[in-house]
Parts: structure tokens; sequence; C-alpha cells
């Protein structure tokens, strides 16, 4: 366990009993979580038409898209597909919702960077990626970035930390090592921050104000944006600040 400190002043490093240590419940990710689901089973308009009614398993149609098929399945800098992985990427394509379904060791990772790559050759927006663990989502993030496409991996603040092998495509990271002319700025802000433990209030509202700068420039140009399935619902109301889902 470690403790942060805004300041090493005073810390009584020779102290070690006579304390206690208690972990306190932040709700505020969960809050968030209901507070989307419940706008989801109130506001049909949430999503598309079709997935809000299919979710809710009411009787709707199936339906297909209209999508140009590449003539090559297999993407760029991933291994080249076998028949089955084939016909999963062609109705995943041309269909509004599908399931596939794989044991462990089927290359379902490759299968689904694949489905991604060819979703973004057809221009109809951003891609927003999902998967049910942190390493998952690292794994996935791995084999889309080497499509070539842009990605930004998105992480809560608690694993900004965490070592990672796709760190060099997080949002903080990229942030942190954005060129352009108000970055500057906010490098330096960002080293007074780390070396002092904090900022003033003035500086504290104009590094905020430039890192969300910072943090929409890189997510408006992004091609696909990759988390943990719990931030789903709340990038579906914008939080993040996705332009389209």
């Amino acid at each position: 366990m470690a403790l942060e400190l805004r300041s090493n002043a005073g810390v009584p490093t020779d102290v070690t009993s006579g304390f206690t240590v208690e972990f306190v419940w932040k709700s505020t990710s969960f809050d968030r979580m209901q507070h989307a689901m419940k706008t989801f089973a109130l506001e049909s308009t949430s999503v598309s038409g079709f997935i809000y009614h299919r979710l809710l398993g009411h009787d709707v149609e199936a339906q297909t898209l209209r999508v140009t098929l590449p003539k090559r399945f297999t993407a760029p800098g991933l291994p080249d597909l076998n028949h089955s992985q084939v016909s999963a990427v062609r109705t995943a394509l041309q269909s509004a919702m599908v399931l596939i379904q794989g044991p462990p060791g089927t290359g379902k990772t490759v299968t689904s960077a694949t489905i991604v790559y060819h979703l973004a050759q057809q221009h109809q927006g951003q891609i927003l990626v999902c998967a049910p663990s942190n390493v998952a989502v690292d794994h996935l993030t791995e084999r889309i970035h080497a499509t070539g496409l842009k990605v930004v991996r998105l992480c809560a603040k608690s694993r900004e930390a965490v070592a990672s092998p796709v760190e060099f495509l997080t949002l903080h990271y990229q942030v942190r090592h954005l060129d352009t002319p108000h970055s500057v700025e906010l490098r330096k802000l960002q080293q007074l921050k780390d070396e002092e433990g904090g900022l003033s209030s003035s500086d504290e509202r104009k590094y905020k104000q430039l890192k969300r700068t910072a943090e929409k420039e890189i997510l408006q140009v992004c091609c696909v944006a990759a988390c943990c399935a719990w931030c789903l619902v709340v990038l579906l109301l914008g939080v993040c600040g996705v332009t389209s889902l």
C-alpha cells in the first residue's frame, strides 16, 4: 500500500505504529453507471432503435447493413484468417448486432481487431471498443494498433501508473507528449504539479482547462477509442467526449 501526499513537508517518516488504515468506498464510477443505465432504460434515443429494442428483448426484424466488403479480409499487420474467422468478419460487417463465440486460443482477439479495421475503412465515424478486463483491452488495443489505425486507450486515473504494453497509446501518455503550442504550458504545469505535489488554485484551473483541451484534441482525431467494459455506459453519455459511436 502507498499513500500519495500533496507535500513532503512535515511527513513523520519515523512513525511506524499507532495508526490505522481504513478503506473508504468511493461510489462515483458506479453512480455514473447507474445513471447511464437509467438513461438507457428510459430513453429509446440513447442508442439506435434496433439495438435499444434488441437489448431489451423485444421482437425486432434483423437488420442487414449496406457495406462494401473487402476483397481480402485479413487486415494489415495481423495473422491470416482461417475460414471460420473470415465468415465471422463478413457477418459482423453486415449485421447491426452479432455474437461471435469461440474457446480460448481460437483467435477471437485477432478476429475482433480485423472487424474494427474493416469497420474503420467504411469511414462512418469513430469506433468504440470495449472488453471485460483491462488485460483484454490492452491485448485488443495492441492488435488494432498493429493494423495502422490511430487508437487511444482510455483507462481510469487509478491505472495510469500501472505498467502496460500499450502505455504509449493511453490518453494520459499522449496528453503528456502532445506537440502543440499550448501543450508546452501544460507540460510546465504538469512538471510543477509533480515536483510540488500541487498547484495554486489559479494554476490548477489553468492546468485542468489545458488538459481537457488536449484530451479533446486527441480524441477528436483518433479512429478508435478502447476502454474496459465498465467505462462503456459512461462513454455512451459522452463523458469522455468521443464524437460518435
